[in-house]
């Protein structure tokens, strides 16, 4: 299928947790509510979205001293890495699928995790032998004084919602009026202090002129992006790049940037080039996991 720019929106708004608040997501775009549910449902019908799943932040939900870490991995076998570690670290929110070109030059596996222990899980991930490869780091660190107590009528939406993720209003009213619904999901859902999340699982693959990509620069060359002989035409371009703090393997830093056909993607590496760095390789966003079993094991009053 292809995209364009509103579809890519509703998507970003999608991956922040927006799901049960697109109507007002499409106000401030000056979209009409119909017409957003009408592209959410060619997203879901083209299996560009897989489907969803609620995750809980922890951190908020428990309290305490908490990590949300991340790890950037390259594995031949990136599927059997995922099942090892959901077995050692306890919570696992997400996985990102990446395909490196050319093979073997950036990670391939993106996990994110929270830890009350990030010495100890670091330590798990870099001794699991399934990795060719590994790197950890902190992303956020919480501390929060007291856990979010809920009362039992909010823990059975919460539980309801888990257990479905695609329910519909009037399927979770019971003994609750509309009023009491909306709020207690606006209240516990909504980004980004809520302390659930409804997530959608993407195929990008799916994309027929749209990719997410990391173009992979020599660490050596970031240098000479300070030179005052860059035309100004890169240098505009270059501000709408995220660049990572911190080089893979310490060899790359990575430039995140969204890719909008062959023509997008060729000069974007000649505007990189022409900055004076080296492109080494990119790498190309797949697919993404929502790991949320945890859920239902370590936080039985839900």
């Amino acid at each position: 299928m292809q995209i364009d720019q509103i579809d890519l929106k509703i998507i970003r708004a999608l991956e922040n947790g927006n799901r049960p608040f697109l109507t007002t997501v499409a106000s401030q775009w000056q979209i009409k509510k119909e017409e957003v549910e009408a592209r959410v449902k060619k997203f879901e019908a083209e299996r560009l979205i897989k489907g969803y799943k609620m995750i809980i932040s922890i951190p908020s939900f428990l309290g305490g001293d908490w990590t949300l870490g991340c790890l950037l991995g390259i594995a031949s076998n990136p599927t059997k890495v995922v099942s090892v570690l959901a077995q050692k670290l306890n919570f696992i929110i997400e996985v990102f699928h990446n395909l490196p070109v050319p093979e073997g030059i950036g990670p391939n596996l993106n996990i994110l995790f929270y830890t009350q222990d990030f010495p100890t899980s670091s330590q798990i991930i870099k001794e699991t032998e399934e990795f060719d490869y590994v790197e950890v780091y902190k992303l956020q660190e919480y501390a929060i004084p007291v856990p979010t107590i809920l009362s039992s009528a909010e823990q059975e939406l919460i539980r309801k919602i888990y257990n479905n993720p695609t329910v519909q209003v009037p399927e979770l009213l019971d003994n609750q009026t509309l009023e009491w619904i909306e709020e207690k999901i606006n209240q516990l859902l909504s980004p980004p202090n809520g302390i659930a999340r409804l997530l959608p699982e993407l195929d990008w693959q799916v994309c027929e002129n749209f990719a997410h990509i990391h173009f992979l620069i020599e660490k050596g060359t970031l240098s000479n992006l300070s030179s005052n002989e860059i035309p100004e035409s890169y240098r505009s371009l270059l501000k709408t790049m995220v660049w990572t703090s911190q080089p893979f393997q310490n060899r790359f830093y990575q430039v995140e940037t969204d890719i909008w056909g062959v023509n997008d993607f060729s000069t974007k590496v000649k505007m990189l080039k022409g900055a004076g760095v080296k492109v080494k390789g990119f790498i190309l966003a797949e697919t993404n996991q929502i790991i949320n079993d945890w859920i239902s094991k370590h936080l039985p009053s839900l």
